[in-house]
């Protein structure tokens, strides 16, 4: 199974976007610090102008992060 943190490095999905035509793109994701932001800045960097729905997505409390990158 492939895991793709960034929508836009997935060769299908960022040829779909560009055939849209559209230069402004309204976007979301299930996590807002990986799922939305490494595509929000990628598109940027394309030139694309992006608005990102924030409350469509959350993010991991910082209490649950320090758990699970520093153990039990």
């Amino acid at each position: 199974m492939l895991f793709i943190v960034n929508a836009m490095d997935n060769e299908n999905f960022a040829s779909a976007v560009k055939a849209t035509g559209r230069k402004k793109l309204i976007i979301a994701g299930v996590t807002n610090d990986v799922c939305t932001v490494y595509p929000a800045l990628s598109l940027v960097r394309d030139g694309y102008e992006v608005q990102v729905v924030a409350d469509g997505g959350g993010s991991q409390a910082p209490a649950k992060l320090w758990r699970f990158s520093l153990g039990p």
